[in-house]
């Protein structure tokens, strides 16, 4: 028995840098009314080909934009009816940020959005948090740089 608290406690010690000194991916930007992830343009797992790493100016017009106008474009409440209203939780929501440019090249914001308490430690910081269903708990938007516009709400449905 003691033999194999001893070895336990050897694999801990040998391993522990490993799991406790990762540095994460993205860099997380927190405030009083946000707290996100800025992923680095080369970060591209389930991004568009063409990307770019996000400035905190940029994201800071987001923020705005989302804040001001994410009433309007969430009007519907699409897959709200038993989750909450997004706009009115918008606080709680932690996001990641994407940068990407489109066909024509416009740069835009791809924000990845998800209210939860649960998540694993820093697995928001280094990995796109892609969930199915789940209902407006998760929603992405993009928000158009040059356009100062967002677009493409996308709320989880319920499977």
């Amino acid at each position: 028995m003691k033999i194999k608290i001893f070895y336990s406690i050897l694999v801990f010690l040998t391993f522990s840098p490993l799991l406790f000194s990762q540095k994460n991916i993205a860099k997380n930007y927190k405030t009083e009314k946000f707290n996100i992830a800025i992923f680095p343009k080369s970060y591209g797992k389930f991004l568009p080909k063409n990307r770019f790493t996000p400035s905190k100016i940029e994201i800071d017009k987001a923020e705005l934009k989302l804040l001001t106008e994410l009433k309007v474009i969430n009007k519907n409440h699409i897959n709200q009816s038993s989750g909450p209203v997004i706009e009115e939780n918008l606080i709680k929501y932690k996001r990641q940020y994407f940068g990407c440019i489109d066909k024509d090249g416009k740069k835009y914001l791809l924000i990845n959005s998800f209210l939860s308490d649960n998540e694993k430690p820093k697995m928001w910081l280094n990995t796109f948090y892609l969930v199915n269903d789940g209902g407006s708990y998760y929603w992405q938007i993009k928000y158009y740089i040059n356009d100062d516009e967002l677009k493409d709400l996308h709320v989880n449905g319920f499977g």
